[in-house]
């Protein structure tokens, strides 16, 4: 606040200061209020000076006007603070007030200096009327009082007189009443009715100021110019309304409405500004181009809109508000292009049974001023406030007024084929910008989904019903285009995703294996994973759980059962799921695109196949990178992540999520499992050198004999069982393949450990001939070794081998015995074998599945395929023993009848 108000001169030499003042008429007013006594007194702050001060809320609640008030007083009354507030309340009102008159200034300015000129004119008109009442005045007193007698005049010569006078009167009014008429007609868009008033007023004006010799105003006593200035004046307001008139119907061409109403506004330029038909062709285009280009620079606005929303979350709009103003942005282009078309056609087409186009009829029923035709003068003059004086008064000839139009000229005429090229041309331009903005458009989705309903709702609008079929199909290859790049875009992000995911979670899930801790023995061990207890349990009391987490809970219980009956380990299941979500939402998405009737689908499949190549090919090269399928990946401590990896690719090459309805994937499919399986089966190589490198290290370590083994007598020589240590090789590779994480049925059809037996038998044999010693109970466990592995070896190309080692070995039995005594030990033996092989089914299961089940085998149950092994069966003792007691049937005594039936 200025500094000069508060120190105001008229309180600076008072005897008493204006605080003191103050104080004292508030004290008294106080005090002298008749509700004094009874009105409760309202707390005051006090100042620092011991002067009461009014608190913050006063100002608010006060209806005294403060402005007014001295500065001291301010000062007296409120704290700095609440002075400070007050200035810039008043400033603020201040300006808003300033800002006020400047506009009212800014509008009224126009009407301020006609009404101006028409002061001073009343000024001057009222001088004259005084001087001529004082000029009246003096002549009557200078003559004396005397009767005059009026001069009658025929009735005939007063009724003509009164007749112009109403004319001239009611041409005045209908002068008077047009400006206040078009501003009302404007306002309702009747732009036709206006422009046909317009042309009413300048016949009447016209009427009026024209003089005419033999019927004129001049021939009844009238000068109508001097006498009436107001005419002049008032002419001058209609005449300024022909701009306006034309303007406001020129920019209404660039509003989608109704053919009438463009129709209408098309008529009022051709009245006005005497254009022609092929003139208002190119006007209604140009003026639908600037609308067109204004709804480009609309979507301009939507653009950065959608950059702010990027840069500021919290104004971020949703999914299905993005869809939303997507097709609403792409219908309303559609329907300009389309309505504008449709509106040419409309207004300047020729139909078969006509030989005029719309427009050109109406224009001729305008001319002809038919009782139905679409705008008369009688009708004009009918929606005046004076209708029914004006139509009394105004005479026949102004009444039945009709603008000349020139039916037969130049300007009226305009061929189809000219319509149809501009037409043309401008359609071609229109969808060109439409597909330049298009794609800014469909920027803001980002679903797949989203795109395609966009797509339907723009392909299924009712104004495409406008366009040709040949337009239709042009549009419709636009916006397909427009569409298809989108959701390749969009998918093509996707797949840059599912890659860095998929990649980054194999990576983590690769070391979390690699450190073999106690959270991955579940994944080193596929087998332990199906009978683990990690599992969701559903609560086994209700207690105070509602109805619907129990079901969600047994959902959860339910699923991961699903998930662990296909031998999904979590690790395996965390990767698994990533890819399987993804490629699931991409076939949904791409099954809708394609039963879908679109012109553009066959080529939009075509070009996403190298998509589909990439994104497969990509997830093969994550995993081959992962995997380091080099030398080095076959040592033992790196034999985990690279079965991992191997049962990565396995899952996803049978993965039912590659399954889509769209027939053009079958390649892309068919290429990634035929990939995804060499990597497996190399990832099989792999782990097939680590581990028969490492038994067959095992084995041929210093102090193991692999021929040493007990039998059940030392009167016979020939072995029941295989020895120690290839029994120790055929489990350890048994337990192997555990880690493979394969089913019964995957081992079986993949015949996976054909090749890893085919190479322990290889290297085992040499083993056998390590010692050439010939000791008969040596050279029995050999052959019986050799029995047992020909057996397994059934359907390889080294059973030749095994024949060989077993004849040098029947060789050798006749060089130790006789020749039926070694034939009976090697008859024994192989019987010996086909009933270990009974007793060795279920441990050594995976390595007897390649092999054929006997036909003659009794299929008596489903884990024992190839029988019960004779240990099992009811046998007789060589002597007679005495019957245990009772009790002993309890105890588990080895030979006893009641033991072996148990």
């Amino acid at each position: 606040m200025d500094v000069r108000l508060v120190t105001s001169p008229g309180h600076r030499n008072a005897g008493v200061t204006p605080m003191t003042a103050s104080f004292s008429k508030q004290t008294q007013a106080a005090l002298l209020s008749p509700k004094a006594s009874s009105a409760p007194v309202r707390p005051t702050t006090g100042s620092f000076f011991g002067v009461p001060r009014s608190d913050g809320v006063v100002i608010a609640e006060t209806d005294e006007d403060l402005s007014r008030l001295d500065p001291d007083e301010l000062f007296v009354r409120f704290t700095v603070a609440q002075v400070k507030a007050l200035a810039t309340r008043l400033r603020t009102e201040a300006e808003a007030k300033q800002e006020e008159l400047r506009l009212m200034v800014g509008e009224r300015y126009r009407d301020l200096l006609e009404a101006s000129s028409s002061i001073i004119d009343m000024s001057s008109s009222s001088q004259g009327v005084l001087d001529s009442i004082r000029e009246m005045k003096e002549t009557c007193a200078g003559h004396p009082n005397r009767r005059l007698h009026a001069e009658t005049r025929p009735s005939t010569e007063a009724d003509s007189q009164l007749k112009g006078l109403q004319s001239l009167a009611a041409h005045l009014k209908l002068l008077l009443d047009c400006p206040e008429h078009f501003w009302k007609l404007l306002e309702a868009r009747k732009y036709l009715d206006a422009a046909w008033l317009f042309l009413i007023a300048i016949v009447v004006h016209q009427a009026l100021v024209e003089e005419d010799e033999e019927d004129g105003w001049a021939q009844q006593g009238i000068d109508v110019l001097e006498r009436f200035p107001l005419i002049q004046r008032q002419w001058d307001i209609i005449n300024s309304f022909k701009a306006q008139i034309s303007h406001k119907a020129t920019q209404s061409l660039r509003e989608v409405q109704t053919v009438q109403d463009t129709m209408n506004a098309i008529i009022s330029l051709v009245l006005l500004d005497s254009r022609s038909l092929s003139d208002t062709l190119g006007e209604l285009l140009a003026q639908r181009t600037k609308s067109i280009q204004a709804f480009f620079s609309s979507s301009n606005k939507n653009e950065i809109q959608e950059n702010g929303e990027a840069e500021n979350p919290e104004n971020k709009r949703t999914r299905s508000q993005r869809v939303r103003d997507a097709k609403r942005i792409f219908r309303q282009a559609i329907d300009l292009l389309a309505e504008t078309v449709h509106t040419v056609r409309s207004i300047y087409s020729t139909s078969s049974d006509s030989s005029h186009s719309t427009i050109q009829s109406l224009l001729v029923e305008i001319q002809s001023d038919a009782d139905e035709s679409l705008i008369s003068t009688r009708k004009v003059l009918n929606a005046l406030p004076s209708a029914s004086l004006l139509d009394l008064y105004l005479p026949p000839s102004i009444k039945s007024y009709t603008h000349f139009i020139d039916t037969t000229g130049p300007s009226f005429q305009i061929s189809p084929a000219f319509v149809s090229s501009k037409l043309e041309t401008w359609f071609k331009k229109g969808l060109d910008a439409f597909n330049s903005r298009s794609k800014y458009w469909i920027d803001m989705l980002d679903s797949a989904t989203d795109v395609e309903k966009v797509r339907i709702s723009v392909l299924t609008s009712p104004s495409l019903q406008h366009l040709s079929t040949q337009e239709k199909e042009i549009l419709t290859r636009y916006i397909g285009e427009t569409c298809n790049n989108r959701v390749t875009a969009i998918w093509k992000d996707a797949f840059v995703a599912l890659h860095v995911s998929f990649e980054e979670a194999l990576t983590k899930a690769v070391g979390i294996i690699a450190q073999s801790g106690h959270e991955t023995q579940l994944d080193l061990n596929p087998s332990t994973a199906l009978l683990s207890s990690r599992l969701p349990w559903p609560p086994s009391v209700r207690g105070n759980q509602s109805q619907s987490s129990i079901d969600t809970a047994f959902s959860k219980f339910d699923a991961a059962l699903r998930i662990r009956r296909t031998n999904r380990t979590p690790l395996l299941e965390s990767i698994l799921v990533i890819v399987e979500t993804r490629l699931k939402e991409f076939h949904s998405e791409l099954d809708a695109i394609a039963s879908t009737k679109d012109a553009t689908k066959h080529t939009f499949l075509t070009q996403l196949l190298p998509l589909e190549d990439q994104i497969f090919q990509s997830l093969i090269s994550s995993m081959e990178r992962a995997a380091k399928t080099d030398q080095e990946s076959s040592q033992i401590s790196k034999i985990g992540p690279v079965i991992f990896i191997g049962r990565v690719a396995a899952e996803l090459g049978k993965s039912l999520a590659l399954e889509s309805n769209t027939t053009t994937r079958g390649e892309s499919v068919a290429k990634f499992r035929q990939s995804a399986k060499e990597l497996h089966l190399r990832t099989l190589s792999i782990w097939e050198t680590a581990t028969i490198g490492r038994i067959l290290s095992h084995i041929s370590s210093p102090g193991s004999d692999p021929h040493t083994n007990d039998t059940e007598g030392s009167s016979s020589a020939v072995c029941i069982r295989p020895s120690p240590i290839l029994l120790e090789a055929l489990t350890s590779l048994t337990a192997a393949s555990q880690q493979l994480g394969l089913s019964r049925s995957d081992l079986h059809q993949g015949r996976i450990l054909q090749t890893a037996l085919r190479a322990l038998i290889t290297g085992y044999i040499p083993l056998m001939k390590r010692q050439d010693l010939y000791p008969l109970k040596l050279t029995s466990q050999r052959l019986w070794d050799l029995f047992l592995l020909r057996q397994l070896s059934q359907g390889l190309d080294i059973q030749s081998s095994i024949d060989k080692n077993i004849n040098e070995l029947k060789e050798q039995l006749n060089q130790l015995m006789t020749l039926k005594e070694s034939q009976k030990l090697v008859a024994e033996t192989h019987k010996s074998v086909e009933h270990g092989i009974l007793r060795l089914q279920m441990i050594l299961l995976p390595l007897f599945l390649h092999l054929e089940i006997p036909d003659e085998t009794p299929s008596t149950s489903t884990l024992l395929l190839r029988g019960i092994p004779p240990a099992e069966t009811i046998s007789r003792p060589t002597i007679e023993l005495a019957q245990p007691c009772s009790r002993f049937g309890l105890l588990l005594v080895a030979g006893s009848t009641r033991t072996t039936n148990r």
